[in-house]
């Protein structure tokens, strides 16, 4: 899949993006990435203005794909999500059906529950885009 998405699909995953962040509290980034880590649209605002797209999708898929080889070794059926909890907050991965790698980034007191949820809806909506 290439990470290259212009015009009104790129605008529509930025506005995706943007409403997970203005519905759901404590969203403060996300981004959809490739399988293979290169970036396709990012929301980040504040402090996550300035981290690099490039850096961001490698760690991502990295992570997710560790997280896969994991629940397949251990035999716990299909990944749903990758949470790392750090004392600032939640970063949060999943996968879209293999053509996407959906990040989150959250606030220490946000509703997970809730976040993983929007998740998995816009999810739905993101894949008709991509």
């Amino acid at each position: 899949m290439s990470s290259k998405i212009e015009g009104t699909e790129k605008t529509i995953l930025i506005g995706m993006l943007a409403t997970l962040q203005r519905i759901t509290r404590g969203v403060q980034a996300s981004a959809l990435i490739t399988p293979e880590g290169l970036p396709i649209v990012s929301k980040f605002k504040g402090k996550y203005s300035t981290t690099s797209d490039v850096i961001m999708g490698a760690m991502s898929a990295a992570l997710l794909s560790v997280g896969e080889r994991a629940v397949n070794e251990l035999k716990r059926g299909t990944l749903q999500h990758v949470l790392l909890a750090g004392e600032q907050g939640y970063l949060i991965l999943t996968s879209i059906e293999e053509k996407a790698i959906f990040l989150a980034l959250t606030t220490k007191k946000a509703n997970l529950g809730f976040i993983l949820l929007s998740m998995k809806k816009l999810g739905e909506e993101i894949l008709e885009h991509i």
